[in-house]
């Protein structure tokens, strides 16, 4: 009987640890499941939270051209420097034109800042290329005029 119990307990210890493992995986893995979720997950890390760890894990291995957006980001420190302000940023819906492992992912990234008590705000409207190998990755992102 005191077999049955600990095996009993042995294996529900068990259990429990692989749902706790799954769980926290599941968690923890950056979601790369769609090209709009990619580049939705990479401008909240690199832009939002500014956490550039976090943001290299929705971009493309080899060779990428995010130099645009690596720029704006030192704009927006330079202006919050400047005049003594928070930067936010925010984006609405992004459009997504696929084709097969290669998608194109077009947003507009809105800038809000109050400086001497007024609001300011600037609309920019971006192109970010995904492609798929095992998930989607951001290649590249330029500004759209």
């Amino acid at each position: 009987m005191l077999i049955v119990v600990a095996g009993t307990l042995a294996a529900l210890c068990l259990g429990g640890g692989l749902v706790g493992y799954l769980l926290y995986d599941k968690a923890t893995t950056p979601d790369r499941s769609a090209p709009d979720v990619a580049v939705d997950n990479y401008l909240r890390a690199f832009l939002v939270d500014r956490n550039d760890v976090r943001a290299n894990l929705f971009v493309c291995e080899g060779k990428t051209d995010l130099d645009q957006l690596d720029l704006l980001r030192s704009e927006l420190f330079a202006r919050q420097e400047q005049f003594g302000t928070t930067m936010s940023v925010t984006w609405g819906m992004l459009q997504i034109d696929q084709t097969d492992r290669e998608a194109e992912v077009r947003v507009d990234l809105t800038f809000t800042a109050q400086v001497d008590g007024i609001r300011q705000t600037d609309r920019q409207s971006w192109k970010f290329i995904t492609r798929l190998s095992d998930d989607w990755r951001v290649c590249s992102a330029a500004r759209v005029d």
